[in-house]
């Protein structure tokens, strides 16, 4: 009898180990499947953003710029909040801010001049870099 409670136990260890790994291949296919989601939705945001709402570069360029050179970026442009307008500032900040964009993650159409981002380390500045002529 004991041999049997034994043989008993391991088949549910083996039940339970089995059900947690198809358990796991479904919440890692779930979050695969999640993140490509929102890639395709940033997407088209941005595609909303530029076309339906009318957002132009304006929104940025109307900002007073200056150059800055780096190793790591090139040559880059910096807006400051305290040498510019605090409206439009506020506003071309709010757009990068809600659209999480970063040096990685940078803001712009593609038919725009610039691409845009914000550093955590610089609250108030905002960066740009020209975009490649291909």
């Amino acid at each position: 009898m004991n041999n049997q409670a034994n043989m008993s136990k391991e088949r549910y260890k083996s039940f339970r180990l089995e059900t947690l790994e198809k358990i796991a291949k479904i919440l890692i296919d779930l979050g695969n499947s999640l993140e490509s989601i929102g890639v395709e939705l940033k997407e088209a945001v941005s595609k909303l953003v530029d076309h339906e709402f009318g957002l132009t570069e304006e929104v940025f360029t109307v900002l007073k710029w200056e150059k800055r050179s780096s190793d790591k970026l090139g040559e880059y442009e910096v807006a400051q909040r305290e040498q510019n307008d605090p409206h439009a500032f506020n506003h071309a900040y709010r757009i990068l801010e809600v659209n999480a964009a970063d040096i990685k993650n940078h803001f712009g159409s593609k038919e725009w001049r610039y691409y845009y981002w914000l550093f955590d380390g610089s609250p108030d500045v905002i960066f740009r870099k020209k975009r490649n002529s291909a």
